[in-house]
């Protein structure tokens, strides 16, 4: 996949911020390690999602562009799918559940998106906008379950390696899968590739479940700071095949871990990470002596913080 990833930056890097690559002293001293901050929290609309909404929309053929597409977020994934429209004039509709918190509405709206809010959760509002899209017509977006977007997302493997040489290990958030699916891909087959770990809060860990079940499973979910990285999976999700290989290990979080992570990169780094941003930060902090001598990136894919929880960062 490396060589579709690669096309893929192709197409997007004009459109894409190329994010800093960070060298975290403080992380650094603290594992006795090497420790780079791929600051996804830096891109426009505020993650990486971007990259993935990016390159699914440029493949789309000129008709299917006119007459616009569909998907469905309460976050990330929409606001991106939302900018990619406006930027290049598409039609664009959000499903989203009847729950979504009005700053992230707000986010999605400030793009142009047109709103469509749904009697349900966010796997109803999926279900709906699925339903709605193949009723018209229309190109539904899916936050993960796509090639397109896989391989977007795994651009982010492609700038870590023109800055980075001989990394050890790469922990990512994991939801869907769509991040590590392309970030992973992106060394299959490479000699000396780093390992590859998934970071999971514990109060949703469904990815991990259903790598284990080889398949798709659903699993109850607590309330946590990582909520875009929480929920169900699709059942005939790409994703779990292609991590099943080409991911090594996953970690699960607790909630306090990842709020002392948030905590210290806003005051070590002066970074707002969200909760899923902060998973590697916390996996790496809670075993500190596990990275020693080790060459690590860690992958903080989002900034998007809601003020409440930004006040019980700073309080």
């Amino acid at each position: 996949m490396k060589s579709q990833i690669d096309e893929a930056y192709a197409k997007i890097q004009s459109s894409i911020i190329k994010t800093p690559l960070l060298f975290s002293e403080p992380l650094s001293r603290l594992l006795q390690a090497k420790v780079y901050l791929k600051c996804e929290n830096l891109q426009i609309t505020g993650s990486f999602k971007l990259r993935g909404a990016l390159n699914k929309v440029l493949s789309l053929t000129t008709e299917q562009r006119q007459k616009g597409v569909i998907s469905a977020s309460t976050g990330n994934h929409g606001a991106a799918v939302a900018y990619v429209c406006q930027l290049l004039q598409i039609p664009s509709t959000i499903f989203v559940p009847q729950d979504a918190s009005q700053a992230k509405l707000k986010n999605i709206a400030q793009y142009g998106a047109q709103i469509q809010t749904v009697n349900g959760d966010g796997g109803l509002a999926e279900e709906q906008g699925r339903k709605t899209a193949s009723e018209k017509g229309l190109v539904f977006i899916s936050p993960y379950n796509d090639m397109q977007i896989i391989t977007g997302q795994g651009t982010i493997a492609r700038e870590i390696c023109d800055d980075l040489k001989n990394i050890d290990e790469i922990l990512i958030a994991v939801g869907g899968g769509g991040l590590i699916a392309g970030i992973s891909q992106y060394f299959v087959g490479e000699a000396n590739r780093p390992r590859i770990t998934g970071c999971l809060p514990k109060n949703a860990p469904v990815f991990s479940e259903s790598i284990a079940a080889g398949k798709a499973v659903s699993s109850p979910t607590q309330m946590t700071l990582s909520d875009a990285t929480a929920g169900d999976i699709e059942t005939d999700s790409i994703t779990l095949a292609l991590c099943k290989d080409s991911v090594d290990n996953y970690i699960h979080i607790s909630e306090e871990s990842i709020m002392q992570a948030m905590q210290f990169l806003l005051t070590e780094h002066h970074i707002v990470a969200e909760g899923a941003a902060a998973l590697p930060v916390a996996a790496v902090m809670e075993k500190p002596s596990d990275w020693r001598n080790k060459t690590i990136v860690l992958v903080l894919s989002g900034g998007n913080v809601s003020q409440s929880i930004l006040q019980k960062m700073i309080s």
